[in-house]
């Protein structure tokens, strides 16, 4: 659900055009790493869950994550005076 989710993002911030360029930069970005994660899970999970693949699965989670929270923090509402 995340990852439709998230591509239904992308993709609405690709039709804004040049206004939201850095920010669907940014979500690009954030995708990639989420896709590489999935394959990485998956190929760990297959090989008996290996440590180096946990240890690249979890940093690749906390980029991730890193990057949601920037993307939380472009898209907020501007607050009013």
């Amino acid at each position: 659900v995340f990852g439709i989710a998230f591509i239904v993002l992308v993709a609405a911030l690709q039709r804004f055009g040049e206004r939201a360029r850095g920010t669907a930069l940014l979500a690009g970005g954030v995708l990639a790493l989420l896709l590489v994660q999935m394959v990485v899970g998956e190929v760990q999970w297959r090989n008996q869950l290996p440590w180096k693949l946990v240890l690249g699965h979890v940093t690749l989670a906390t980029l991730v994550w890193t990057g949601v929270a920037a993307l939380a923090v472009v898209l907020r509402p501007p607050r009013e005076a």
